[in-house]
């Protein structure tokens, strides 16, 4: 096939699987229960005993094409939900810092990677409470680095009262 979905990876057989089909050309699409690009890219691995860990970063390195990580967050105006989306492209810098293991610093070069498409979470959460489509506190709660989406939320002028009422 050109194509393979799979639900949901659960075990190293399938996972070795994926990654082999991926290898031989096809496109591998698959779903994590993860919370972002940096924890996906943890779990993959580690579906693997530790003595492969650097085989399979390596291969992973050479064909992961991109990540996407969505969080359904409730409007502000009570109409449903919106989605919140982290988005990896997988290039020469994400390329090495898989191989590496250096996935922490991933956020920083999805930042930098802003005008290919990239977003982390925190750009993406502040962009959606700026616009006033969720609540700041919302934006806030989801969010995986508080420190990152603190500076965000400060540098676009949203205020961080609902933090200071809790605090208390």
């Amino acid at each position: 096939p050109d194509i393979i979905y799979i639900g949901n990876i659960r075990d190293e057989a399938t996972m070795r699987a994926a990654l082999t089909a991926t290898e031989l050309g096809t496109f591998v699409r698959t779903t994590f229960h993860t919370i972002n690009a940096v924890q996906t890219i943890v779990r993959i691995v580690n579906f693997f005993p530790p003595h492969l860990h650097d085989e399979i970063r390596m291969q992973l390195s050479m064909i992961l094409k991109g990540t996407v990580s969505l969080r359904l967050l409730p409007r502000k105006d009570g109409q449903g939900v919106v989605l919140a989306l982290e988005i990896l492209f997988v290039n020469s810098a994400v390329s090495a810092l898989i191989r590496d293991n250096k996935p922490f610093q991933l956020p920083s070069v999805m930042q930098t990677g802003r005008n290919v498409g990239m977003q982390t979470f925190s750009d993406e959460l502040t962009r959606l409470a700026v616009k006033g489509i969720i609540t700041a506190e919302d934006a806030y709660m989801k969010a995986v680095d508080k420190a990152d989406i603190e500076t965000k939320f400060q540098l676009a002028g949203l205020s961080l009262d609902f933090k200071k009422k809790a605090e208390e």
